[in-house]
């Protein structure tokens, strides 16, 4: 039986790729509103792509957890090498597959994405996001697995400096972050000859690096956080004000890119509010939603999968529904029959390795 622990993990998980689909379903089918007052109910699948920062909050809180309880230390490079092995190994197989099968339906002529020479050698060794035409080249929403590979490789880095200096990383990151999207894109990019390469920015490990830290620092000093946060007048108003953020009219903080990661790592917090709570692990709906958080990665991979059809079959209601089952049912389904059975093969492998 799944330990009580990863149900809040998937839990959110699944939290993430529901904005992250909702986002794209949500431009795909006419951008709908419904505005009440200051708040749109239709704000947090506008701004779903925050469900991208949840991920990589994740990703820092789930491979410092795995590192922990490995007791990695990182001190050899005979070490180092078998944690990025493993972790390529866990991520690759599936998207490449998934490279496979969307040249296949864009030789098909299900939509235009470029899916040349350079689009797949890029995207094969994860550099696709450091090349403004290869970014979102093949699918769009593929550019993510790059900084995910990328923050792999420094990670030891990130985690040894997260257990002797908490603060400085946490402030360096968030730095650069800052440093990138309120002094060198605006002042430096938009509206130059420059302006293209924006793009490589937006989607680069050093725009992310804060929340792939702060995920870091979420697990290793979680029952310090918790101390603070696990106050019930605290709960209430961090959740009214996660609330208030997600559905407001217009964003709360005004540049874009950091209202995201605020909204992203804020859930990523609420994630540790959630891991104190008692959750049975016979009660059908934590199981139901552990498991669509399981399957979370292949339901990200083919997100796009909608774009069989050349136009929406309805905006509507029906609409919403269908899609939302077609890309998850399509992901759920490569689970099953491709991440699944490589998850088997690379461990058999990765050991001899």
């Amino acid at each position: 039986m799944k330990q009580t622990r990863h149900f809040y993990i998937d839990h959110f998980r699944f939290i993430a790729i529901l904005l992250v689909t909702g986002y794209h379903l949500w431009r795909m089918l006419g951008k709908p509103e419904i505005t009440f007052y200051h708040y749109n109910m239709f704000a947090i699948f506008e701004r779903g792509y925050f469900g991208v920062d949840l991920f990589f909050f994740i990703s820092g809180f789930s491979l410092a957890y795995t590192t922990s309880k490995k007791n990695e230390t990182f001190d050899n490079l005979a070490g180092y090498k078998k944690f990025v092995m493993n972790r390529f190994m866990r991520l690759a197989p599936p998207y490449y597959v998934c490279l496979l099968v969307w040249n296949i339906l864009l030789y098909l002529g299900v939509t235009n994405k470029s899916h040349g020479v350079i689009d797949n050698i890029l995207h094969i060794l994860f550099l696709h996001n450091l090349d403004p035409s290869t970014v979102y080249s093949i699918s769009g929403v593929l550019w993510i697995v790059a900084p995910i590979m990328q923050f792999y490789l420094i990670f030891p880095l990130l985690y040894k400096t997260a257990l002797k200096k908490p603060l400085f990383l946490f402030v360096s990151s968030a730095a650069v972050t800052l440093i990138i999207n309120l002094i060198i894109i605006p002042y430096f990019l938009s509206g130059t000859s420059y302006g293209k390469y924006k793009v490589i920015l937006d989607t680069s490990i050093f725009s992310y690096l804060v929340v792939f830290v702060l995920g870091i620092l979420a697990f290793l000093y979680k029952d310090k956080i918790l101390s603070i946060i696990n106050n019930k007048i605290i709960v209430v108003l961090f959740t009214i004000l996660i609330i208030h953020t997600t559905f407001l009219k217009v964003p709360l903080i005004s540049n874009q890119f950091i209202d995201h990661i605020v909204t992203g790592s804020l859930f990523g917090f609420f994630m540790l509010y959630y891991s104190n709570l008692k959750l049975s692990e016979n009660n059908t709906l934590n199981l139901s939603l552990s498991k669509l958080g399981e399957y979370s990665y292949s339901i990200f991979l083919y997100n796009y999968i909608f774009m069989i059809y050349k136009s929406p079959i309805s905006t509507g209601v029906y609409g919403w529904f269908f899609y939302f089952i077609l890309v998850f049912s399509f992901g759920i389904l490569m689970y099953f029959f491709v991440e699944k059975p490589l998850a088997k093969l690379t461990k058999k492998l990765t050991p001899r390795m």
